[in-house]
């Protein structure tokens, strides 16, 4: 074995042995203008866990429709 494939070698046995660290999961909101039932699949989601399962924190905000809603999205995400 040559110098490189020794340094695979090395270099994949330390990836295998090192032990598994938990990701945080990713922070993210859904903004919903209305409350409608074309929305129940991303409540019946949550509520099921399939968020948490692919790394996932999801909020679920009620951005309200017209004025409000475009109101919302112009602040900063500090002033929300």
């Amino acid at each position: 074995m040559d110098r490189s494939h020794v340094a695979l070698a090395t270099l994949a046995l330390m990836l295998a042995a090192a032990p598994a660290r938990a990701q945080q999961p990713i922070e993210m909101k859904v903004g919903l203008a209305a409350l409608v039932n074309t929305a129940l699949p991303l409540h019946l989601a949550e509520a099921g866990g399939f968020y948490a399962k692919q790394g996932l924190k999801v909020t679920i905000v009620d951005a309200g429709g017209g004025t409000r809603g475009g109101r919302a999205r112009l602040r900063p995400a500090s002033c929300r």
